[in-house]
């Protein structure tokens, strides 16, 4: 903290708290709170902002109105840790469609948070619930469902991001995502990643419903509810049900480990 300090100036505010290590997707959550702005982007680690990263996103807010509460991302190219490219397009290498829906998003998220640019207006009516937000995945991938039921997505296929990935990563992607991992490590290794993933996905769908229960349409509603269910005990049949409504991923694959594998315990 002391070496931190020596940073501050009338730009950057450094804050002093009691919270520990809240782990990344409360630490930026935090932040917002202490955060007073028109629009809000988070710059992660070392990835590399493009000359017109800035511009593009704050073009395309004002155009839709920057008194909404929108969520604006764009594509981004990925590189290594010497900048040689991986993947020219993230999201082609995950198939994205701009016309995903809340369904999609409470099983995967879509939106790289360094990429991401949200507006005061999204800020504010995301957190005037201070509800308890133990659950949360990532903070990228909670916006975008509140985006997806309470705002605007706007998606930008630019890459004005060098989305830099070490061998050490804490979080992140080199082209292919959560999934394309599933197949590295032994078998084991990737049941567990399947289990805590499953239990994760149905947990931040529940603390979702507490934290905005009474905003949620009622179609919003049967599909969160769809998904909170399959971190519990009755698992098999609740994903069943999900998969039946319209709430399933579009690797195969993924439906049948879904299927197969039990939620983690935690």
């Amino acid at each position: 903290m002391n070496i931190i300090s020596e940073y501050k100036s009338d730009n950057i505010i450094v804050i002093d708290d009691s919270y520990k290590n809240l782990g990344p997707a409360q630490s930026f959550l935090r932040l917002l709170e202490y955060a007073d702005s028109d629009i809000y982007m988070f710059c992660d680690q070392d990835d590399i902002w493009l000359h017109d990263k800035i511009s593009l996103s704050v073009e395309a807010i004002m155009r839709f109105g920057i008194e909404n509460s929108i969520l604006y991302h764009s594509d981004l190219v990925v590189v290594d840790s010497d900048l040689n490219i991986l993947n020219s397009s993230f999201m082609a290498s995950i198939n994205y469609n701009n016309i995903y829906s809340l369904k999609d998003y409470c099983l995967q998220n879509y939106v790289v948070g360094c990429t991401m640019a949200i507006t005061n207006s999204l800020k504010k009516s995301m957190l005037k619930n201070q509800c308890f937000r133990s659950n949360i995945a990532m903070h990228d991938w909670w916006i975008a469902i509140w985006a997806k039921c309470f705002g605007f997505v706007i998606y930008d296929s630019s890459t004005p991001i060098l989305y830099r990935q070490h061998c050490s990563n804490t979080v992140g992607v080199t082209g292919g995502g959560f999934i394309s991992k599933l197949f590295v490590n032994k078998l084991s290794d990737n049941i567990a990643k399947i289990a805590n993933y499953k239990s994760l996905i149905g947990k931040q769908a529940c603390d979702f419903i507490q934290c905005y229960n009474s905003e949620l349409s009622r179609v919003q509603m049967n599909i969160l509810l769809h998904t909170s269910k399959i971190s519990k005990s009755s698992w098999f049949f609740s994903f069943i049900r999900c998969f039946l409504y319209g709430i399933r991923f579009k690797r195969y694959i993924m439906n049948i480990l879904f299927l197969i594998i039990p939620p983690s315990i935690q």
